[in-house]
Formats: structure tokens, sequence, C-alpha cells
């Protein structure tokens, strides 16, 4: 699940996504249906840090005013999604490409998965290759799909 936070969700969230609370039901639907097939379920946090915040950050608004900071509440996941102990959250992401500089891979990878599927919902935000990234991490055949 790709950058479900406060921030992007929240229907008064500072960046928010509205398509992205309007599906939460669906993705709610994909995460049970994915927990009772045994397929693994990871979740993304694109979070933003002074130290690893690329120059344009400063110059749009809700970045320059916190949103999405390293540590905050509204970076973190969405409150109604409840990550079981066993799915991981990759929560050191720093940019759109959810492979870059994380360790998404190799949680895949130890996991056995060589495929993945990933439902997205549009950002107004990013380049529509971006939420993912697979094509830059090496032999990942990648799905996209708008619904579960």
């Amino acid at each position: 699940m790709v950058d479900l936070q406060e921030d992007f969700v929240r229907p008064d969230g500072p960046m928010r996504e509205p398509e992205a609370y309007r599906q939460l039901p669906r993705v709610q639907a994909l995460i049970e249906a994915c927990r009772a097939g045994r397929v693994p379920v990871l979740y993304t946090e694109h979070t933003i840090a002074p130290d690893v915040a690329h120059d344009f950050y400063a110059f749009w608004p809700p970045i320059a005013n916190g949103a999405i900071a390293e540590g905050t509440p509204g970076a973190r996941l969405y409150r109604g999604l409840k990550p079981r102990a066993d799915e991981r959250v990759i929560s050191a992401k720093h940019t759109y490409n959810s492979f870059a500089g994380t360790d998404l891979d190799y949680a895949l990878r130890c996991q056995g998965v060589r495929t993945s599927t990933r439902p997205t919902t549009p950002k107004r935000t990013a380049p529509p290759s971006a939420p993912f990234g697979a094509g830059s991490a090496g032999s990942w055949t990648t799905k996209r799909s708008s619904r579960p």
C-alpha cells in the first residue's frame, strides 16, 4: 500500500487526495483478501526530512509548512489502516519511488515475492511511473491496477 498517510488521505489533510479517502473501503477489502490468500502486504510512507529533501520541496507550500515531515503524525500511515505485526511499514521513503533508498526490494525478496501488484490512487503531485518504481529495482514484474 503506497503512501496512504494521514496528510494524503484525511479529508482535511494538507496534501489530501480525495480519491484516496474515497477508495479506503476498497483498499481495506484488498488488504483483507491478500491476508486471506497469504499474500504479503507491505506499506510505504513518503516522508520529508531536512537532510534528505530535494530543494524544490522548500517551495511547495504544504511541504514548506510541514506536511509529511518525518516524525510527524501526518506522515504516519492513515489511522484506518491497521498493519499486522508481520506486515512491514517502510517509513523512511524520501522520494515517490518506493524502491529508491528503502528496504522494500529486500523485504519482498526475503518473502519470496517476485511479482507485485500495486493498486494506486493517482496523485496530482506524482508522475504515473512514480508510486512503486519497480522498474528501477532490478528484475521485478509489476502489474498496475486501479481497482482490487
